[in-house]
C-alpha cells in the first residue's frame, strides 16, 4: 500500500464526538475492565459500525462516531500489560475482535489490529517513561516504521530535524504518534550495534509536534486512515522514549511481551474478516433472488467450497494464535524463530484464500457483483489493497527462509502442527 500520493481527503476531528454524546451513551457501553466486557460491548456497538462503514469509506478513514464508540468500548486498549492497568489480551481474543469487525468492514479491523501494536511497543518502555507517556491506557498510539527518518546520537537521546512516515494506521483516533529512525553518530557515520546493523529505532513524539498529511486516499481498506504523518519542527527526544526495532526477546517477560515479531500477527484477522464479509453478502443476494425457488447445483457448490474455503483459513489462524500463546506461556520458553516464521506466513496463506473464495463467488454473481459503490465492491476492493501489505505479498516469501532451513537441517525439527505429539483425548 502507499500513502505518498498527494490527494486531498476531507478532514474531521475525532474530538467532535465526545464520550458523553448522547448517540454514544445511548450504545450502553460497559467500562472496558475485561476482554469480555471488549467483547460485550462489540455486540452493542456493532450495528452502529456497519451503519458507519459506508461513510467511513468515503472519508478514508473511520467515521468519528465510529471511532469514539471503539474508542469508549475499549477496542484500542486490548494489549497494554496488567501490570500498567492493561488487559494483556491473548492473541486468540486480539485476533477474533480484529476478524469480527473486518466482517464488518476491513478498513476498520485494521484499524483495531494496528492501533494495538502499541500496547505490545509500550512494554519496552521504563516504568518512568511509560508514565510519562500515557497517562492511562486508553491512549491510542500510532507508529509507523517507514520510511526511517534519520536521527543523530546525543547526550541523553537522540536529535531529529525532519521526519515524515507513511501508512499511518489509526491515526485520526491516535492521541499519539511514534516513528522509526535510523541512527546517525554525530559525525554523521551509521550507528552500528552489537549485531553489525545500523541501529533502527521507534521514537515517540508529542501529539503537539506532529501533523498529518491528509493524503490517504486508495482504492480499499480506505477506513484504516493510513495517511502519512510527519514532525512539525526539529525535537530532541530522550532515549527513555525509544525502542529498537531489534529489541531481543526476553523470556522473563510476562507471556504476551517476551517477543516483538509477533506483535501484528493479529491483522492476519483482516483476511478472514473479508472472506466471511463476501460470503455473507453473497448469501443475502442468492436468497433475494431465490424467493422460495431451486437453489443451482452450480451456486450450491460454489458457495460451499466457499464456505469451506474460509472456515479451514479461520480455522489455521486460530490454531496459530492459540499454538504461539501456548509456546509463550510456557515458562522460560521462546518461539523458535521458525515457529514464530509459521505464524506471520499465514497471512500470505489467508490473502491467497481470500482470493480463492473472491473466485468462487463471482461465478455466483457475474458482472452484478462488482459494481464499485456496492458494499460487495467495497470487500473486493479491500482484498486486493490488503494483498499490497508486506505481511500478505506472496512475493515476500523469500524473506522467510528459517522454516524451511530448519526442516532440511533436521527432518525431525517440531515445527508444524503435525510434528507436535498427540495427546490422545479419549479415557
Amino acid at each position: 500500500m502507499s500513502a505518498t500520493v498527494e490527494a486531498p481527503v476531507e478532514s474531521t476531528d475525532e474530538e467532535s464526538v465526545a464520550p458523553d454524546d448522547p448517540r454514544i451513551l445511548a450504545l450502553g457501553i460497559e467500562p472496558p475492565r475485561s476482554v469480555a466486557a471488549v467483547f460485550r460491548n462489540f455486540d452493542r456497538i456493532k450495528d452502529l459500525l456497519r451503519a458507519e462503514a459506508a461513510e467511513g469509506d468515503r472519508l478514508a478513514r473511520v467515521t468519528p462516531l465510529a471511532g469514539r464508540a471503539m474508542r469508549s468500548s475499549g477496542f484500542f486498549q486490548l494489549t497494554y500489560p496488567k501490570a500498567r492497568g492493561g488487559l494483556e489480551t491473548s492473541f486468540q481474543d486480539h485476533l477474533e475482535l480484529v476478524m469480527q469487525v473486518s466482517r464488518i468492514d476491513a478498513g476498520t479491523g485494521w484499524t483495531v489490529a494496528i492501533l494495538n501494536a502499541s500496547g505490545h511497543h509500550s512494554s519496552r518502555l521504563s516504568d518512568e517513561a511509560y508514565a510519562e507517556l500515557y497517562p492511562s491506557v486508553d491512549t491510542p498510539v500510532t507508529n509507523s516504521w517507514f520510511p526511517p527518518a534519520k536521527v543523530t546520537r546525543v547526550e541523553g537521546g537522540y536529535e531529529i530535524k525532519e521526519g515524515r512516515w507513511d501508512w499511518g494506521s489509526g491515526g485520526y483516533q491516535a492521541d499519539m504518534f511514534s516513528g522509526g529512525a535510523l541512527v546517525f553518530e554525530p559525525d554523521g557515520s551509521p550507528s552500528i550495534d552489537e549485531e553489525g546493523r545500523q541501529r533502527l529505532v521507534s521514537l515517540w513524539f508529542p501529539r503537539d509536534k506532529t501533523e498529518q498529511a491528509h493524503n490517504w486516499d486508495p482504492m480499499g481498506l480506505r477506513a484504516s486512515g493510513s495517511s502519512s504523518y510527519y514532525i512539525t519542527e526539529p525535537l530532541f527526544i530522550p532515549e527513555r522514549y525509544t525502542m529498537s526495532r531489534y529489541a531481543p526477546d526476553r523470556p522473563d517477560d510476562p507471556p504476551m511481551y517476551k517477543h516483538l515479531s509477533n506483535t501484528y500477527y493479529p491483522i492476519l484477522g483482516v483476511a478472514a474478516g473479508i472472506a466471511q464479509h463476501m460470503i455473507d453478502l453473497t448469501v443475502d443476494a442468492v436468497r433475494a433472488k431465490l424467493r422460495g425457488g431451486k437453489l443451482g447445483e452450480e451456486t450450491h457448490t460454489a458457495l460451499s467450497d466457499a464456505m469451506g474455503e474460509c472456515d479451514m483459513m479461520v480455522m489455521g489462524l486460530r490454531h496459530w494464535a492459540q499454538e504461539g500463546q501456548r509456546l509463550i506461556e510456557t515458562p522460560d520458553n521462546l518461539m523458535s524463530p521458525a515457529q514464530v516464521e509459521s505464524m506471520l506466513t499465514m497471512g500470505i496463506r489467508a490473502q491467497q484464500a481470500t482470493g480463492r473464495v473472491l473466485d468462487l463467488l463471482l461465478d455466483v454473481h457475474g458482472s452484478a457483483f462488482i459494481q464499485p459503490g456496492s458494499e460487495m465492491g467495497r470487500a473486493i476492493r479491500d482484498y486486493y489493497t490488503m494483498r499490497a501489505h508486506s505481511q500478505f505479498k506472496h512475493s515476500n516469501m523469500f524473506l522467510y527462509t528459517g522454516r524451511v532451513a530448519a526442516k532440511l537441517a533436521d527432518p525431525d525439527a517440531v515445527i508444524s502442527p503435525l510434528d507436535e505429539p498427540w495427546v490422545v483425548y479419549t479415557q
